[in-house]
């Protein structure tokens, strides 16, 4: 088996990168989620499926290239958490995930109570992957 290509990411590259628009998207992507949710009529049912789901692709994600790319990480994270839905981003609805998702509630956690343990091991696990 030979590799079909090989590449570079640069420093500086899109994909090796922090952009806030990123992050924008992210808002934007979860709002229109749940506006859709609302107007079918179908957002109590799937409340639960929802939270899971802006957990994960808002403070983790976000959290991660937060973490990994901004110069600027704990001041980042602090600005993601204050646009965050304070009636998702709770504890209780962190530790719902456990049975389903348990890593990325441990991440959660640490994002929420631990920002410099969960920055290092998130960076720890980027330079891991591309060893």
């Amino acid at each position: 088996n030979e590799p079909l290509f090989n590449y570079v990411q640069r420093a500086g590259s899109t994909t090796n990168s922090f952009n806030t628009k990123r992050i924008e998207d992210r808002f934007t992507v979860l709002n229109s989620i749940k506006s859709f949710l609302v107007s079918e009529n179908i957002y109590n049912e799937l409340k639960l499926e929802y939270y899971s789901c802006y957990l994960i692709y808002l403070p983790l994600s976000g959290g991660v290239q937060i973490s990994v790319y901004s110069d600027k990480k704990y001041k980042s994270l602090k600005e993601l958490e204050e646009r965050l839905d304070k009636k998702i981003y709770t504890l209780a609805n962190i530790l719902n995930l456990r049975r389903t998702h348990f890593k990325k509630m441990l991440a959660l956690l640490l994002i929420k109570y631990c920002k410099p343990m969960f920055i290092y091991l998130a960076k720890r696990e980027k330079q891991k992957n591309f060893q």
